[in-house]
């Protein structure tokens, strides 16, 4: 009894926690039970094993970095694809304003085209009418756009039509001043025909470089404009208009007269100058 009670004796040696419920004493009641396996569950929590206690949540260690890892490495990879796919994204963007760019100004130019031949074919169905639905004319005009439809005596460039070629084909009728609604018109050659009337002032206006319309039956007075190379042969009834011409005398005493004019008016100035001074002098 003695023995037991000593403070060395083995019989008065605390079991070790772990073993703390594994005594002699066989019976063991349902708190103890329970106690046991919240300690178990904390020593599993914190990581602590005991030899004869199995693991009750078994957990795994992280698997070991590459050697090669480098956080800092990573992240500015990172941002390096972030860039990257942001200039992407813009670039994309970029493309499709200049696609849609691209579509808008096709569009308007295919739209100004359009309406450019048409306007051009109505201007020469109207030319046609003065002169009298010409046969050949009236089989080859057709269509609404002169210059892809390939029409009869018509020389287009990407301006639209630049000349027309009807001579000697017995047109009769009159010269339609519609021609001048034809502004890419440079040259029109309707000589040796049957054509009555007047030149249309309209003609002359334009930027035309030449005009045929030799050997007709035209009248009436016209005159030369800029560089336009006019040729009415064969018209007996155009009269040219003459230059007026202002004799040299009568310019010379024009520029005279208002130097004469000059010289009074300064004279007359100085003499009134003159006159206020001696006044203002003798008050």
């Amino acid at each position: 009894m003695d023995d037991q009670r000593r403070p060395g004796s083995p019989h008065n040696q605390s079991p070790p926690p772990c073993q703390a419920h594994h005594g002699n004493n066989t019976a063991i009641d349902g708190h103890n039970e329970a106690d046991r396996l919240f300690k178990r569950a904390r020593v599993d929590a914190i990581g602590v094993h005991c030899n004869d206690l199995p693991s009750l949540l078994p957990v795994s260690p992280p698997p070991p970095l590459s050697p090669s890892y480098n956080r800092s490495t990573t992240r500015s990879r990172d941002v390096i694809f972030d860039l990257y796919a942001y200039y992407i994204q813009l670039c994309a963007g970029l493309l499709m304003r200049s696609l849609y760019f691209y579509y808008v100004l096709c569009f308007c130019i295919f739209s100004v085209a359009k309406a450019l031949s048409s306007s051009q074919s109505s201007t020469l169905f109207a030319i046609m009418s003065d002169f009298g639905y010409h046969p050949l004319l009236a089989d080859t005009w057709k269509g609404n756009n002169p210059c892809e439809d390939k029409w009869f005596g018509i020389l287009c460039d990407v301006e639209g039509v630049k000349y027309i070629f009807l001579m000697s084909m017995n047109l009769t009728g009159t010269i339609s001043p519609r021609f001048a609604d034809l502004t890419s018109l440079h040259g029109i050659d309707l000589s040796d025909n049957l054509l009555t009337g007047t030149i249309p002032h309209e003609l002359i206006k334009m930027k035309l470089r030449v005009l045929d319309v030799s050997y007709n039956q035209l009248h009436g007075k016209i005159s030369r404009f800029g560089a336009l190379v006019l040729a009415t042969d064969g018209n007996q009834g155009i009269v040219m208009a003459s230059i007026v011409r202002v004799p040299l005398e009568s310019v010379v005493g024009f520029f005279f007269g208002i130097l004469v004019l000059g010289f009074l008016f300064i004279g007359g100035a100085g003499v009134l100058f003159y006159l206020a001074k001696k006044v203002n002098h003798h008050i």
